[in-house]
Order: structure tokens, then C-alpha cells, then sequence
């Protein structure tokens, strides 16, 4: 007669371990989906963080620096992936420079660079940038 009851109970906690093991596989799978969304989201705001970057370089090599009246626009369009990146260049003064060696000492024109990356997923990223170029007459202040 007990060899009956314990059959009972050995199919009870047989299926009690079952449920438990099932609630811990659908639980490492939630936390493996979260974790691909988050490493997903991190890969787009590199892509949008490296395209305003791009949008920076294409700015100062491409802009008028000599231009201090109007903010210059451009818009950007990386050769490859086809991702864009826009912002302005603006004219922000003159100001003296005091370098460590004789070259670097004298008067720049500071020139100030927003660009906006997007991702293709529309990750966006802002970068403010600011350039000087060096000028011959000192400034005016």
C-alpha cells in the first residue's frame, strides 16, 4: 500500500522540476531578446555618432573659412552607405593665440561646426565642433 502513494508524489515533483525549468528557459529568453535590442540600439547611435563625425571632417575641409557673414549649410552623403549627415558652419570671432612655440602664437579666425548624423534606423547624433584658422593680421579686439 505505500509503494502506491509514493508513485503519486514521484509524478508530482516530476512535474513541479518540469515547470520550473520551463519558467527559467522563457525567462534567459526575455533577457537574451533585451540584451540584442539594447546591443542593436548601441550599434545605431555608433552609426549616427561616426556619420556626424564624417559630417564634421566634410565640414571643415569643405567649408569657406574665409566667409564670416552667413552660417554656411551642408548637407553630407557618405560614399558607400549612403547615410547622411547636415548641419552648419558659423563664424564665432577672433581670437588671440598664445602656443608653447613661436609657430603657434598669433591670431584665428574661430569657426564653430554642428553637424547632425542619422542612422538608418533614425539613431540621431549631434556633434559641436570648433576649428580656428590661423590669420595673418591680429585680431580686432
Amino acid at each position: 500500500m505505500k509503494m502506491q502513494k509514493q508513485r503519486g508524489i514521484a509524478l508530482v515533483i516530476g512535474l513541479v522540476m518540469l515547470m520550473i525549468l520551463t519558467i527559467m528557459g522563457v525567462s534567459s529568453m526575455s533577457n537574451t531578446t533585451l540584451q540584442l535590442k539594447i546591443a542593436r540600439n548601441t550599434q545605431e547611435q555608433n552609426i549616427a555618432f561616426q556619420t556626424a563625425l564624417a559630417g564634421i571632417d566634410f565640414a571643415i575641409s569643405n567649408a569657406d573659412l574665409t566667409n564670416q557673414d552667413t552660417p554656411q549649410a551642408f548637407n553630407y552623403v557618405m560614399p558607400v552607405s549612403a547615410l547622411t549627415a547636415s548641419g552648419t558652419t558659423t563664424y564665432l570671432g577672433c581670437t588671440r593665440v598664445f602656443g608653447g612655440s613661436i609657430d603657434r602664437a598669433g591670431s584665428q579666425n574661430v569657426f564653430q561646426t554642428i553637424s547632425t548624423g542619422l542612422s538608418p534606423s533614425g539613431s540621431r547624433s549631434v556633434i559641436v565642433s570648433a576649428v580656428g584658422k590661423p590669420t595673418p593680421a591680429a585680431c580686432q579686439n
